[in-house]
């Protein structure tokens, strides 16, 4: 692995970062996140972020490694200010609040509940902070915007989406004789009741009897998901939603005891106890995507009133065998075979697709450098890849000057008409 770690080293280190050109009076940051899962994933969205801040040297590498801890930062071009909702909608309020306070002049805000919380709170305000979103679902439904052009003024961002027609045949994958399975929602988060619609529809489409249970908090999932036990489900699939991704280890402790695999359409969920995570797998990505607007903006190379909604889908899996063992789960072997993310003896391990994602998650594809191809069809980045190293890859690729032409054309691609 060392030779090979030292074979990208070497290449990208040709590519030689431009100097960003920097004149601005340190405009502020927050990066608020409504709950942190303490998964391996939970931070890869705001790394994405980061990488951005990095890469166009709003950010030096020691600063970058003091805010690793999310730790606040003055630093000489950017200060940067962090909030933590601990999935609770009045601490959102309050995580605004002291941000708006400390005079940021763009509030990143990471899921659907964070970019309603900050919208409801600017909205009224006559000079507002930008608000770049990323990790929502369903930006329509929970009324953020009414399509990638008509949103708030003020507001652009990386919305993603999640096939759930794509996700229930798994559970016939893992357990073909699967009859009756259950989800969980929390009416008081939009992306939480789409995602119970589209499990109901999705599973019975497929010949599966689905029960639901609704939730107001994290105090009501256990007893929710013994409801769902009692009334024979199987299965638990939980839709895409802070609640339930919070909630885990409640949810868990009634799974575990009665031998039950659970399913999750969020990705972060496997890396914090979910049995199988099958859906929008680029959450890295969505840093990304959210961190070329943010460079945008405080570079003044775009309006964010004409700054369209950057919308993608994908689908991936991810497996935690230390929760299938917890439950006397044997997971199938093609699902094993379709797994992206692995977690195993409480360590993670990226198959060389996700790598691959990862790396073109910088606009730049394979083809355009050849070099890098040639190196993974070599195994460069193996399976098991250092996630470290595949960041410090694509913040070079980020500095680059192809990387650079690729942030402008992102940036012109996302131009509304006036």
């Amino acid at each position: 692995m060392s030779k090979h770690i030292a074979f990208i080293l070497l290449f990208v280190l040709l590519l030689a970062p431009m100097a960003a050109a920097q004149d601005n009076d340190n405009p502020t940051v927050a990066i608020l996140r409504f709950g942190d899962a303490k998964g391996e994933d939970i931070s890869s969205t705001e790394s994405g972020v980061l990488d951005m801040l990095e890469a166009y040297e709003y950010i030096s590498a020691d600063e970058r490694a003091e805010l690793a801890g999310r730790a606040s930062l003055e630093g000489e071009h950017i200060s940067i200010v962090w909030g933590d909702a601990g999935f609770e909608f009045t601490n959102a309020a309050l995580a605004v609040d002291s941000a708006l306070d400390q005079g940021a002049d763009a509030l990143v805000t990471l899921s659907t509940p964070m970019t309603q919380v900050a919208i409801n709170a600017t909205s009224d305000m006559d000079n507002p902070p930008a608000i770049i979103f990323a990790a929502v679902f369903n930006a329509a439904a929970a009324g953020i915007a009414e399509s990638a052009w008509e949103k708030p003024a003020h507001v652009a961002g990386a919305e993603a989406s999640t096939p759930y027609e794509e996700v229930l045949p798994l559970l016939l994958i893992q357990d073909p004789d699967l009859q009756v399975i259950g989800t969980i929602f929390n009416p008081a988060e939009a992306s939480s009741v789409a995602g119970a619609e589209a499990i109901v529809a999705s599973g019975e489409a497929i010949g599966l009897t689905v029960e639901q249970a609704s939730v107001t908090g994290l105090a009501d999932l256990r007893a929710a998901t013994q409801s769902l036990v009692n009334k024979g489900a199987t299965a638990i699939l939980l839709p895409v939603d802070q609640t339930t991704l919070g909630g885990l280890p409640a949810i868990l402790a009634v799974a575990n005891e009665y031998g039950i695999p659970i399913f999750h359409a969020n990705m972060q969920a496997f890396a914090v106890g979910a049995t199988v995570t099958a859906g929008y797998n680029l959450l890295f990505e969505q840093g990304i995507r959210a961190g070329r607007i943010l460079v945008g903006h405080l570079n003044g190379d775009i309006n964010i009133a004409n700054t369209a909604i950057y919308s993608q889908t994908s689908m991936g899996v991810g497996v935690n065998l230390d929760s299938a063992a917890d439950q006397g789960v044997e997971i199938s072997a093609e699902l094993m075979d379709m797994a992206g993310r692995i977690m195993e003896d409480g360590a993670s391990v990226l198959s060389e697709a996700e790598v691959l994602a990862r790396l073109e998650a910088t606009g730049l594809s394979l083809d355009s450098m050849p070099r890098l191809k040639e190196y993974i069809e070599d195994n460069a980045l193996p399976v098991g890849a250092s996630a470290n190293l595949v960041t410090e890859v694509i913040v070079r690729i980020l500095s680059s000057p192809a990387g650079r032409e690729f942030q402008q054309e992102f940036l012109a691609g996302l131009a509304c008409a006036e």
